[in-house]
């Protein structure tokens, strides 16, 4: 499947997190830069979560730490 999956699937990995989040912890998911798709992230907002993606490990603790 690698890293460019379906809309489909997406949703189903927001309903996931949605079960398995913490919704007092903050996210950072890291994704190669190519196939980040905000999608996932608008939704799991919806949801309550507080994420966000990144193409860096390095970007990602930046935005961890700042916010």
């Amino acid at each position: 499947m690698g890293t460019t999956i379906t809309y489909k699937v997406r949703f189903e990995l927001v309903l996931k997190a949605n079960e398995l989040f913490n919704k007092d912890i903050k996210y950072a998911v890291i994704w190669p830069k190519e196939d980040i798709n905000y999608f996932w992230v608008n939704n799991a907002l919806k949801f309550g979560l507080t994420v966000n993606i990144f193409p860096t490990v390095k970007a990602g603790k930046i935005w961890l730490l700042n916010s």
